[in-house]
């Protein structure tokens, strides 16, 4: 989790390339996202924001949530950690950036986002405390499949938008009741379902639209 010093272009490239290509590691560096003494983020992606402000609408509070980079988890996870949400763009290096970048300056190697994916879920801690390992973000689709889910200890992949479905499922595996592996969400179709941040987002972005606005038939983000 980066601001990537502040570029919104960067994160095209630098997570793409290969994690074993050392120059090029140098010259694209991923600084973690600042923190507070605590060892909260300060700036977290956008839709981790919205997932966060999600569920304090729907009866979460404050003192139940907290969003922190994964350098700080074994300060956070513990006995008492019933959920542990992760979002990824790209947890396996399946995108058009990681491929072509890892196969020109990787030599096939798997990219920085598979590796740091990888590192994380494979993480001691998960194993010794047990929480429910949820994955959602754009690109939850990479790991929904059921040997993909096994191999990184993942209970639930969340497919689309959380506004609305998030706080729910969220609910169910709190009460321990049954809960689908892969869970297709409903999207909100007013603008008083989309809940309002209540943090500050990398980048400082506002979004205006989905996708770029041009409509290609390809893209996911145009077609919602």
């Amino acid at each position: 989790m980066s601001d990537y010093n502040g570029n919104p272009v960067e994160p095209f490239f630098s997570g793409a390339i290969s994690h074993r290509a050392f120059f090029f590691s140098l010259i694209t560096r991923i600084p973690p996202v600042p923190s507070f003494e605590d060892g909260r983020a300060k700036i977290v992606p956008y839709g981790l924001r919205k997932i966060e402000a999600a569920l304090l609408n729907n009866g979460f509070d404050e003192n139940d949530i907290v969003i922190i980079h994964p350098k700080y988890l074994k300060r956070f996870l513990g006995p008492n950690t019933k959920i542990v949400g992760i979002t990824s763009m790209d947890p396996v290096g399946m995108t058009y950036c990681d491929r072509t970048f890892t196969a020109l300056v990787g030599f096939g190697d798997e990219s920085r986002n598979a590796y740091a994916f990888r590192k994380l879920l494979h993480n001691k801690l998960f194993r010794k405390y047990s929480p429910k390992i949820v994955v959602g973000g754009a690109g939850a689709w990479q790991v929904r499949g059921k040997k993909m889910r096994q191999y990184f200890g993942i209970d639930h992949v969340i497919i689309g938008e959380g506004d609305i479905t998030v706080p729910k499922i969220f609910k169910k595996i709190l009460k321990n009741e049954p809960v689908p592996a892969v869970i297709k969400t409903e999207s909100p179709q007013k603008d008083s379902e989309i809940p309002l941040i209540r943090g500050a987002a990398v980048f400082g972005t506002v979004e205006i639209s989905r996708g770029c606005g041009r409509g290609c038939k390809f893209c996911t983000p145009n077609r919602r």
